[in-house]
């Protein structure tokens, strides 16, 4: 398996992200922009690096170069939660690196930023992928919500749903 780091995002990782991103495979089931364009990962460089920002997105790099971004997002430091969503590109799926990029951004979430709770969603039906990462990650069902019907861009994956877990920092150590 590769190396992989998590790395802050920055101007030099533009270009890359953006080939991996401006993929649809990568946007069907994901927070990326169907034709994500570099104005895009400037709005992400920018909610990272703001003041107070309650956005902190990574790339996912190796010696191959960027491989895809880790995000920890709705950042609440009052609270001490935030929401993880992930994406590595095409090439490098079923790698076993996407469950390997989002555990080293939960140690970041709960020993760096001090954080108890980290969430997550997933599309149940058509990002079964993505729900089997969070499982063995240890996230379990949020029972406080309820799974969503899909709406906006996501209607078109009919009947499907979102469904929310989540983990703690307790769970976290102790898996």
């Amino acid at each position: 398996m590769l190396k992989i780091e998590l790395e802050l995002i920055n101007e030099h990782h533009l270009e890359a992200i953006c080939v991996l991103a401006n993929n649809p495979n990568i946007s069907r089931t994901s927070g990326v922009p169907d034709n994500c364009q570099l104005e895009h990962v400037y709005s992400w460089i920018h909610s990272t690096h703001a003041p107070k920002s309650e956005e902190m997105h990574f790339v996912i790099a190796s010696e191959e170069g960027v491989i895809g971004c880790c995000i920890l997002k709705k950042i609440n430091y009052h609270v001490q939660s935030a929401e993880l969503s992930y994406w590595v590109g095409e090439p490098y799926w079923g790698k076993g690196l996407a469950q390997e990029a989002a555990k080293y951004a939960l140690q970041f979430a709960f020993e760096s930023l001090k954080l108890a709770k980290v969430d997550a969603h997933y599309l149940k039906h058509n990002n079964v992928a993505s729900g089997s990462i969070l499982s063995k990650l240890g996230f379990a069902p949020d029972n406080s919500r309820k799974e969503l019907p899909v709406a906006g861009r996501f209607k078109k994956f009919t009947g499907d749903v979102w469904t929310f877990v989540s983990i703690t920092r307790q769970a976290f150590k102790t898996r």
